[in-house]
């Protein structure tokens, strides 16, 4: 059976107009506006070899208790199961290739080894074949507008898959008794003067639609007792801060530069309550960042403020991007400043192969993160929250912090940022004909030489030999 868990967050200061019909059977609601998602859960066919596998799809900042906040465009993870009997390699990539070609098309050697999972990142990667198996798999009636940007949450495990959508909501939505379905569908707003951004109080109406239809039920007729009020707090583990930056690219030639510039409104000082929340114990600044393999960071040419926590990925120094088959790095870096100023992540951009046009490779990284992550007092009450999104696998930089870790992030544009790496243009044909024309020129003048110097050997054997005979 399919279990279902819609829930519709209200962005206005009333319920009024908003419930258009409510039966028995069937819930009508005008929701032009609203923020929403979508859970799906139900049982999966179980993997040998694969323990745990994540896909999420980032493109859109949401609002209190729905917002997260992950590396734009796609990320997915893969956790082997090395204790299942006759583990190997190969099998384990078989039956990853069997599942994933259905969706995405990840080469094999596209991966990077990262934490105790697989993880493939691409910032442009859309997974529509994904999208659209959920949208069948929930006969389409999604509470999320898809035209629209939205996130994606995709989590196989113990034999479970489960499934998020969040973003904005359609304009109408109507939810009725299916079978074979568990619906449960919530309304809230935020409880104004008694919420914070610690504890965020929901106040609302829930109905269930259970699997088989309520025979008591009449579905003609409305029923005022089918809308359950709700009312419930939530601590959330990702939080905004006021405070935005900007990314932007400082082009210098092979080794450009990312420079991130913060808003001057609201300085540190007021965020130095750095107890941000009443439940904050103490705090620290990081900047997390993925990379494609186009691109590398040189740990030992970053400036004193960067103290590299974690690098994952393929970080040889002397190869082209050419000679790389993984998707690129990622890296955790703990900003070491006393007060928070602008500042810079220093790059090498890998050789590339020759662009005979401009002579110029374009290329796309997304922004880094920055936030605080912040350990908090009673960190039972993050997990109690039925829309945290803290698993073992996955999540970007949430897997390298405990489970007791709040995170605080600055507004940004969650743009991706674009540069260029300086190549070769002339033709290649006419490199290959001057380097043939440069050794053929070599070769005969060193053959030239050779017999030259030969010459000149024989002829002075046959000055002396008549000097010897009289002798």
């Amino acid at each position: 059976m399919i279990r279902q868990r819609s829930t519709i967050y209200n962005t206005g200061s009333s319920h009024d107009s908003v419930i258009q019909d409510a039966r028995a059977n069937s819930l009508k609601l005008n929701t032009s506006n609203f923020l929403g998602e979508d859970k799906i859960v139900q049982k999966s066919t179980p993997f040998r070899f694969i323990d745990k596998i994540r896909v999420q799809w980032f493109s859109f900042d949401n609002q209190d208790f729905l917002f997260s906040k992950y590396s734009r465009g796609l990320n997915v993870f893969c956790k082997p199961n090395l204790h299942a009997a006759g583990f190997s390699k190969n099998e384990f990539f078989k039956e990853v290739r069997g599942f994933l070609t259905n969706y995405i098309d990840i080469p094999e050697d596209a991966w990077i080894v990262s934490k105790d999972a697989l993880f493939y990142y691409d910032s442009s990667l859309f997974p529509d074949r994904l999208i659209q198996s959920i949208s069948s798999l929930i006969g389409h009636e999604t509470t999320i507008d898809l035209e629209r940007p939205f996130n994606l949450d995709y989590v196989y495990e113990n034999d479970q898959c489960t499934v998020k959508l969040n973003g904005h909501t359609t304009s109408q939505l109507t939810y009725e008794r299916q079978s074979g379905k568990r619906r449960e569908v919530g309304l809230f707003l935020r409880e104004p003067g008694i919420s914070v951004r610690d504890d965020i109080v929901l106040a609302g109406v829930r109905a269930v639609f259970e699997d088989k239809a309520d025979s008591e039920a009449q579905d003609n007729n409305k029923n005022s007792d089918f809308l359950q009020k709700t009312l419930f707090h939530v601590k959330s583990r990702q939080r905004k801060l006021a405070r935005r930056y900007e990314s932007k690219i400082q082009p210098n030639g092979l080794h450009p530069f990312i420079e991130l510039e913060f808003d001057k409104d609201n300085k540190i000082a007021q965020e130095k309550k750095l107890a941000f929340d009443d439940d904050v114990l103490q705090c620290k600044l990081f900047c997390y960042l993925n990379l494609p393999r186009s691109a590398f960071i040189d740990k030992y040419q970053l400036p004193k403020y960067l103290e590299p926590l974690v690098t994952f990925g393929n970080n040889d120094l002397e190869l082209p991007e050419y000679k790389i088959d993984s998707w690129g790095s990622e890296f955790l870096f703990e900003v070491k400043m006393p007060e928070l100023s602008n500042f810079q992540i220093p790059l090498h951009s890998r050789y590339q192969l020759r662009n005979e046009t401009s002579g110029l490779s374009f290329k796309q990284l997304p922004e880094p993160i920055i936030f605080y992550g912040c350990d908090v007092r009673q960190p039972e009450f993050l997990n109690k929250s039925p829309f945290d999104n803290r698993i073992d696998v996955g999540g970007n930089y949430e897997r390298f912090f405990t489970n007791d870790t709040v995170f605080y992030h600055f507004e940004s544009n969650q743009e991706l940022l674009q540069f260029t790496i300086p190549t070769a243009k002339d033709s290649f044909h006419t490199n290959q004909m001057l380097t043939f024309i440069c050794i053929g020129c070599g070769t005969v003048y060193i053959l030239y030489k050779l017999l030259l110097a030969n010459f000149a050997s024989v002829s002075g054997r046959a000055k002396v030999a008549p000097s010897k005979k009289n002798d």
